[in-house]
């Protein structure tokens, strides 16, 4: 017998964080794995490369629900929208 939520028995059984994979065939998905899964993060890749989401679209519907989501990195970068480089390369 399938468990409906494989990830939710290893989230419980590990001290280690959960990445649920595959299936995410909609964005509904990725929510149940994070709440009923008990999954800590997804991951995805056919729903992008076959364009039936983006990362905004997935990332909106998450917030939607109640789950933390990453800022964009255009959030990151400094006001001016500018980044300048040392001399190592290194950003400052």
């Amino acid at each position: 017998m399938r468990l409906p939520w494989p990830s939710r028995r290893v989230s419980q059984g590990v001290n280690v964080l959960v990445v649920a994979g595959g299936g995410a065939g909609r964005l509904d998905h990725m929510v149940q794995v994070l709440t009923q899964g008990a999954a800590d993060a997804v991951l995805a890749a056919s729903v992008f490369h076959f364009g039936r989401c983006t990362v905004a679209d997935v990332k909106q519907h998450l917030a939607a629900h109640g789950i933390p989501v990453h800022a964009p990195a255009s959030s990151l970068l400094p006001r001016t929208g500018a980044v300048s480089t040392g001399s190592n390369g290194s950003h400052t």
